[in-house]
């Protein structure tokens, strides 16, 4: 059995075979494909949590840079 490795994008659940593979894939009849997937990265929220301080008063600048 013979392996070939190419890495290719995933558009529409379709992929790509390059195109210099392909003269090389025409001898063969049969193949057994095994994709390894790489997650696309999630976007990071943030404040997807935001919390609430009871009696919470936010510092004036002063206040904070105060010595």
């Amino acid at each position: 059995m013979h392996a070939i490795e190419f890495e290719t994008e995933i558009k529409n659940g379709q992929l790509t075979i390059p195109t210099h593979l392909l003269p090389e894939l025409s001898s063969y009849q049969y193949g057994k494909v095994v994709l390894l997937l790489k997650e696309k990265p999630k976007p990071k929220k943030l404040f997807a949590h935001k919390v609430k301080i009871d009696n919470f008063i936010m510092p004036k600048r002063e206040e904070l840079y105060e010595s």
